[in-house]
């Protein structure tokens, strides 16, 4: 295990992961994220893999419809919150939670109808790392599977830097400057920026996907550039108002001259 991978598992130990999607923010990403999945899936048994589940909103809200699934996490923490998260829904609990890697996965191959990739792409920072992740969730997943493979942007921090007005701290700046020249981003002692990670461009995404021997289905924007808007939370609590956003999130969603503008973005690869 890098140095760089076990940042990434000290950050979490301490960061509050299940609190992240209660903020405006995190609501959109979590609404538009299954509005994209329940497009390739069917509407309940298929047997699915959360792989990077964190603390398991994604694995509750699916096993709530009927599907069965598994959450593998890296962080202890995060899987005993899943696991308590499971147990507070019993008619359709998580049927397992386990600390696991991306890269090694304890699942016999053709197991899943899909895989959900939401976190490890962007958590493993060395390019071999993200195409051997990739190519066990291929192997796992039974023909005609999918696989639901997230990056964050490469300019995800230029564009929260710019709503949070943080330019001024020079150590963000040099993160900032060092995400544009080659994706790779690194935190600073102290400092309580995100931990590295490897932020996408959506071709290299793309290009990752294909190389594990996936079909790309689809290059999808979660969030668009709705996730800076100052006001979100109110559209978001207003419900026509919410019910336009998506819709006008929806038409924009595959451009590619505004794809890298949304906060995270999603391949859809399939299995052949």
């Amino acid at each position: 295990m890098g140095n760089n991978f076990q940042n990434v598992l000290n950050f979490y130990e301490t960061y509050e992961e299940h609190s992240r999607l209660c903020k405006p923010t995190g609501q959109l990403e979590f609404e538009r994220t299954i509005d994209i999945i329940e497009r390739y899936i069917p509407e309940s048994s298929s047997t699915l893999l959360d792989i990077g589940g964190g603390t398991g909103p994604y694995s509750c809200y699916l096993a709530n419809k009927g599907h069965d699934v598994h959450l593998v996490d890296p962080v202890h923490k995060h899987v005993v919150l899943a696991q308590q998260a499971s147990e507070s829904q019993p008619e359709n609990p998580i049927l397992t939670c386990t600390v696991g890697d991306a890269r090694k996965l304890d699942f016999d191959n053709d197991f899943a109808d899909a895989v959900l990739l939401l976190g490890p792409l962007y958590h493993l920072t060395e390019r071999h790392e993200r195409i051997c992740a990739l190519r066990e969730s291929f192997r796992i997943l039974k023909a005609g599977g999918v696989v639901f493979a997230v990056g964050i942007s490469r300019f995800a921090s230029v564009l929260s830097g710019m709503i949070s007005e943080t330019f001024t701290d020079p150590d963000f700046f040099a993160i900032v400057q060092q995400d544009l020249k080659d994706g790779q981003h690194r935190n600073v002692p102290g400092k309580s920026y995100f931990t590295d990670s490897f932020f996408h461009l959506p071709s290299e995404l793309e290009e990752e996907v294909s190389e594990a021997e996936f079909r790309v289905e689809a290059m999808l924007a979660i969030e668009g550039p709705a996730w800076i808007l100052n006001n979100l939370e109110n559209h978001l609590s207003e419900r026509a108002k919410k019910q336009k956003l998506m819709q006008v999130l929806g038409l924009i969603e595959r451009d590619p001259a505004l794809m890298a503008s949304s906060l995270h973005f999603m391949a859809i690869g399939r299995k052949s």
